[in-house]
């Protein structure tokens, strides 16, 4: 009765668990008995002696085996499995021992002994059988126990793996011709598919239910009723789906219920708001201002002082007759003053009678994403696709609507914050929409950023890592531009906006295009690159494509003067000089950022850059949501096809754009009747090497002559003209 009451205390499903703990113990207990002592006694005393003799009087050798068996039932119990048919699997155990114990002492040796066990049995038998007839006897028995136990072994399977593996071992020592082996590998693909056709028909998993989603996503911090079936066993299963059952038809999305993710899942922001510079140390710095200038000859007086999570804002209102020049040219010595790292001047302060002086705070605050989300703004936004990028200087959440922007460039040096700001708006955009009302295709050169997004349901395609795989995915999706405008026509719609609120079902999701590092892309594939995201940026708004881009190199190669004017919402983070703060947003400001996430942001309907701090989230925090969004649907892609293609298919794509430059650098040649490394440089928007690979290739086809240093190069346009003619 003791024994019942125990177990109605425990927990339906902890009994296994409790029961693999006892096993565990007893497991450490024999080992600990049986373990050879130097002083002819045992580590546990009396009691580990006594148990010591007991199991080798009666099993004999056996007896080191038994930590190892208890060791077997504690693990399996401890994974939380039920032992089904215990009688069975011990009469197996049983057998197994007795079998070993008559071997044992069958086969005389001082260093094997059988025990008690094995001598009663092997008198029985002897007596009975002779000793051929209890060798028979013993692997009898053990045969048996091994059918008891139920292990996944019998004569057939055995058969057969042996006949596969003795025809293919058959086959490499006698080196038979490759089409043979091909053959035989031909039969046995053939032979696993039609053992996968017996099977029952597989359905993939359904959606899991809210309360084990979050039981998985929480990781066991708030108390939910677990499910029947087990989380990771359901994972288990859906990659053993994804490997053999690929034929499959994939669930379509419109038939998920898709959840949003719990704010839970994001880290609160746990440094105190003490931490911000004290009243009395922005009093000083305003009498240090105020003195500073007056020393100069400048008389101001303070407006304002805004205080924000990394920077303070002293907001000066000259006196009549002060220029702002005076104020701005003076940067260097305020910041001698202040004593800090960066002062950046905004003159004036855009809407106000005031000049602005930012100064770095002694102790910044982390912006958290969650603070943001958690925000009522946030909640009540407008925007038809809101991200939240961060706060302004004043403590105000910065958000902005990606469909007004209605693209965006992000640019700043290694370590400024540009990917964190990146994985903060795919974040956002996570926690806003489903896979039914957006799409994302990632585009990650480095292989190292945007790698954890990889399964989730909201990818257009999987994620591209190679620069030729981009220029394909830029191109189809162009296409698929074109088909949405035709669509759009159809049903005289203006926009994605009109076109889904005519349609009740199949309404047409957003797609956001983010490329993480665009130097790369230009570097490999420049000018088909350039003409891709030109087009995309100038038509694709009205159909709900939008594009983020971003690069640590912001140099006029990479940001061109036509990707420029199509992206005028742009994001500079810190940079190492001037000349690339006016390559990003046209003006000075970006090399005097702190970095770490302070940041200018410089939207279309804004004047002069806002300055802000970006959110922060973190990887661990981003693997918990991905995490939850894989837990909800496979991956459905759309340009999956268009994303692999052979090697064959991107060779004849190269040499199509090859035979395509070479025409047309033929038909610059003969209508301006010389050429050089830097005409074809300029002409077809190309790098150098790859100007000077063109020269080259013309050199030995023979349309052009050798080099000849400061004289122009030799033009045969009789060759020219019969290439022109063929082509």
């Amino acid at each position: 009765m003791k024994y019942k009451k125990l177990f109605e205390k425990v927990k339906k499903d902890r009994k296994e668990e409790f029961i693999g703990i006892i096993w565990l113990f007893i497991t450490v207990l024999l080992l600990i008995s049986l373990w050879p002592h130097p002083q002819s006694s045992n580590y546990l005393g009396p009691v580990g002696l006594g148990i010591e003799k007991l199991l080798t009087y009666v099993f004999g050798c056996m007896a080191f085996f038994s930590p190892l068996l208890t060791g077997v039932i504690s693990g399996y119990l401890l994974k939380r499995k039920t032992i089904e048919k215990p009688y069975i699997h011990g009469a197996g155990v049983l057998a197994l021992l007795i079998s070993f114990c008559t071997i044992f002492v069958l086969i005389e040796n001082p260093g094997f002994t059988g025990g008690k066990l094995g001598l009663l049995s092997s008198r029985i038998l002897i007596s009975a059988f002779a000793k051929t007839g209890a060798w028979i006897f013993s692997i009898a028995f053990l045969i048996l126990a091994i059918y008891l136990l139920e292990w996944e072994i019998t004569v057939w399977n055995g058969i057969k793996k042996l006949k596969n593996w003795t025809t293919l071992l058959f086959c490499k020592i006698l080196s038979l011709s490759k089409q043979v082996q091909v053959d035989i590998k031909e039969y046995f693909a053939k032979y696993k598919i039609r053992r996968l056709e017996k099977k029952a028909t597989i359905s993939l998993p359904p959606v899991p239910p809210v309360e084990e989603v979050i039981e998985k996503a929480y990781s066991g911090k708030i108390k939910i009723e677990p499910s029947e079936e087990n989380f990771k066993n359901q994972k288990s299963k859906i990659k053993n789906q994804k490997k053999e059952v690929s034929k499959i038809p994939q669930p379509v999305v419109s038939a998920i219920n898709y959840i949003l993710p719990p704010l839970e899942l994001l880290n609160q922001n746990v440094l105190d708001k003490s931490d911000v510079d004290s009243p009395a140390d922005i009093k000083i710095n305003e009498e240090l201002l105020i003195n500073t200038l007056k020393d100069f000859g400048i008389e101001v007086k303070i407006h304002r002082t805004v205080c924000g999570p990394v920077i303070t804002r002293y907001e000066l209102e000259p006196a009549k007759g002060v220029k702002v020049s005076k104020i701005t040219s003076l940067a260097d010595d305020l910041s001698l003053v202040l004593r800090a790292t960066h002062i950046r001047v905004v003159a004036p302060i855009p809407g106000e009678a005031a000049v602005g002086i930012e100064v770095p705070n002694s102790q910044s605050l982390l912006v958290a994403l969650r603070e943001i989300l958690e925000a009522e703004e946030w909640n009540k936004y407008k925007g038809r696709i809101p991200i939240a990028l961060g706060k302004t200087i004043d403590g105000k959440l910065l958000l902005s609507d990606l469909s007004s922007l209605p693209h965006l460039l992000i640019a700043g040096a290694t370590g400024s914050g540009k990917s964190v700001c990146i994985n903060t708006i795919i974040m956002s955009l996570l926690y806003k929409f489903t896979p039914k009302e957006l799409r994302l295709l990632l585009v990650d050169p480095k292989r190292v950023e945007l790698m954890i997004y990889n399964d989730i349901p909201h990818l257009y395609s999987p994620i591209v890592n190679d620069a030729k795989y981009a220029t394909v995915s830029l191109r189809k999706l162009v296409v698929e531009m074109e088909n949405r405008y035709k669509q759009f026509a159809e049903i005289n719609a203006r926009d994605i906006t009109a076109y889904n609120n005519k349609q009740s079902e199949g309404k047409m999701p957003y797609i956001i295009v983010v490329i993480d590092e665009l130097a790369d892309l230009m570097l490999v594939a420049a000018r088909e690159v350039e003409t891709s995201i030109t087009r995309l940026a100038q038509l694709a708004r009205g159909v709900g494509i939008h594009l983020i881009l971003a690069t640590q190199r912001p140099s006029v190669d990479v940001i061109t003067g036509v990707i420029k004017a199509n992206f005028p919402s742009r994001i500079a983070f810190q940079v190492a000089s001037k000349v690339d703060s006016r390559t990003i947003l046209d003006t000075n400001g970006a090399d005097k950022l702190l970095g770490k996430g302070d940041m200018l942001f410089s939207p279309v309907s804004s004047p002069k850059p806002i300055r802000g701090q970006a959110a922060y989230v973190s990887t661990e925090e981003t693997e918990k949501v991905v995490e939850f969004w894989r837990n909800q649907s496979l991956p459905l892609y759309i340009l999956e096809k268009a994303l692999e293609p052979k090697a064959q298919e991107v060779g004849t794509v190269e040499q199509e754009e090859d035979k395509k430059l070479i025409k047309e650098a033929l038909l610059l040649i003969k209508e301006r009747k010389r050429v050089s490394i830097t005409s074809l440089q300029g002409y077809f928007k190309i790098g150098g090497p790859k100007a000077t690979n063109l020269a080259s290739e013309l050199e030995m086809l023979g349309f052009i002559g050798p080099d000849q240093g400061s004289k122009p190069r030799e033009i045969y346009l009789d060759k020219i003209e019969e290439k022109l003619k063929e082509l």
